[in-house]
């Protein structure tokens, strides 16, 4: 019951707490994305890939060495990069997934 409690009110101050925001996102041919996602310069590989209620696609390219990552979004022929960055590390908790 305390839970419940501690959940109702804090609904109320998330909700009010939202921001929106723009930035700039980079679309291209899904094909050309991926290849560049995979070339030598990146050498980033899919580790999750989801869908939406829109069916829409999402995938996290990760590569371990390095750190980098990007997170893209993609149906049909159009790919767009969500977001990207060159630090990170794979949880532990993703081995238990």
């Amino acid at each position: 019951m305390k839970k419940l409690l501690l959940l109702a009110t804090l609904i109320p101050g998330l909700a009010f707490a939202q921001q929106t925001y723009q930035k700039t996102v980079i679309c291209s041919e899904t094909k050309i994305v991926f290849e560049m996602l995979r070339s030598k310069e990146y050498n980033e590989k899919p580790i999750w890939i989801g869908r939406d209620e829109r069916q829409i696609n999402f995938s996290l390219f990760v590569n371990p060495k390095t750190q980098s990552w990007t997170i893209v979004e993609f149906k049909g022929p159009v790919t767009c990069i969500i977001a990207a960055g060159d630090t990170g590390l794979i949880s532990p908790e993703s081995q238990r997934l």
